[in-house]
């Protein structure tokens, strides 16, 4: 449903129809009526994200949000995530095909301690009435134009979890990490079948002291498949070489295979990164991810159940996440996108935060959109999770 609300009775209709919402709109603060003092002129939609593996692509120049990767878009959801028509994700057609740019235009304060954990009182404060104020105020000068960020990979698991230097600079040497961090619940990926991983042994060297070349560049990996009870005992893959390239492997056979497979991670080199990366989001085009645990403390260690999903008392693993992209819609200290979830009552936040969407790279040409998440549970904020309630607007000056 889409639509432009001009009156201010009916947003504040809307307003009391959000409150107390599973998406965390509430008027329970003082100032939680209190309506912005100009018109509202946005437009409103729900945008169906709910797919754990397809994108839903927004183009705002039509107001269509069920636009494929082949149409003119400027911005895809995916469950809680974003992504802009830019770098690493960009796709589809029309003069501005990969001239989408995005930055963080309009924050609110204090939602975060400084440890970076919501504060679930301050979200609390925030609803759809009392937020348009801030969306109202964005305009082209709320950017600089060294704010506006592309798309770039980001990985759900970090190097920096898996290894780390036995020896100095300039030869670097690498061994595995031996914390807890090192260790993931995998899904496949054809969504079927679940792995708990680990990289068990490295052998990377950095030869930083004559070319700085990296070689060798190989890892171990160690996994004990879910067999639908209980874990089975550890296999290890035997060395995964990917210094000449990037090299595939599959959890089901614990063998490696080749790209045109069925693989569910590949490692490979980035620049002078280590890269390990799941078929899945924007890595592959497979159902494959890596659980977020909510089990016990966290950890991959934790789960005696990798189907136990979801937002329940009994859950583990909230959801089995794709690799993502970095850009704008990563700004926020949130590591829930537009959203952040709350563990008390297990239901998604919006933080409100107002991005200016730029398609085209000529100022003088380019189209500007300011955009704000409302609700992860549709219009009326208690719908179906994914289905996530948006606000919109052309920005002409």
């Amino acid at each position: 449903m889409q639509y432009t609300k001009t009156g201010l009775s009916i947003l504040a209709t809307m307003a009391l129809t959000l409150t107390g919402c599973g998406g965390g709109s509430s008027s329970s603060s003082s100032d939680g009526g209190t309506p912005s003092s100009a018109p509202d002129t946005a437009t409103y939609t729900t945008v169906d994200a709910s797919s754990t593996s397809a994108w839903a692509h927004m183009d705002f120049s039509s107001g269509s949000s069920n636009a494929t990767v082949n149409d003119i878009w400027q911005v895809g959801f995916q469950r809680y995530n974003g992504m802009s028509n830019s770098g690493i994700s960009a796709t589809g057609s029309g003069p501005n095909a990969d001239d989408v740019s995005v930055c963080v235009a309009y924050k609110f304060d204090g939602l975060y301690d400084g440890d970076g954990n919501p504060v679930l009182s301050e979200f609390e404060k925030l609803n759809l009435n009392n937020t348009l104020e801030a969306f109202n105020s964005v305009t082209k000068a709320s950017c600089a134009s060294g704010d506006y960020l592309t798309d770039t990979l980001s990985t759900q698991i970090k190097s920096d979890d898996w290894m780390e230097a036995s020896t100095p600079y300039p030869t670097i040497s690498y061994q595995a990490e031996t914390t807890d961090n090192n260790g993931w619940i995998i899904q496949s990926a054809d969504g079927n079948s679940y792995a708990r991983v680990k990289v068990s042994d490295v052998d990377i060297t950095y030869n930083g002291a004559t070319d700085h070349s990296i070689s060798p560049a190989r890892i171990k990996l160690s996994s004990e498949k879910w067999n639908g009870t209980s874990w089975d005992a550890a296999l290890d893959s035997g060395w995964l070489d990917f210094e000449a390239g990037a090299v595939y492997w599959d959890l089901e056979t614990n063998t490696t295979v080749t790209q045109a497979d069925q693989w569910d991670l590949n490692v490979q080199l980035s620049g002078r990164d280590f890269q390990i990366r799941v078929n899945g989001g924007a890595s592959g085009d497979g159902n494959g991810g890596v659980g977020l645990v909510i089990a016990g403390d966290g950890y991959a260690k934790d789960v005696t159940d990798p189907t136990a999903t979801g937002y329940s008392a009994t859950s583990q693993i909230s959801s089995y996440n794709g690799d993502g992209v970095s850009g704008a819609f990563t700004q926020v200290d949130s590591n829930y996108g537009f959203f952040t979830y709350n563990g008390t009552d297990h239901k998604m936040y919006p933080h409100f935060t107002v991005y200016l969407v730029k398609d085209g790279t000529d100022d003088a040409t380019a189209k500007y959109y300011k955009l704000q998440a409302i609700s992860y549970y549709g219009e009326t904020g208690t719908g179906d999770s994914g289905n996530v309630y948006i606000r919109y607007e052309e920005v002409l000056e």
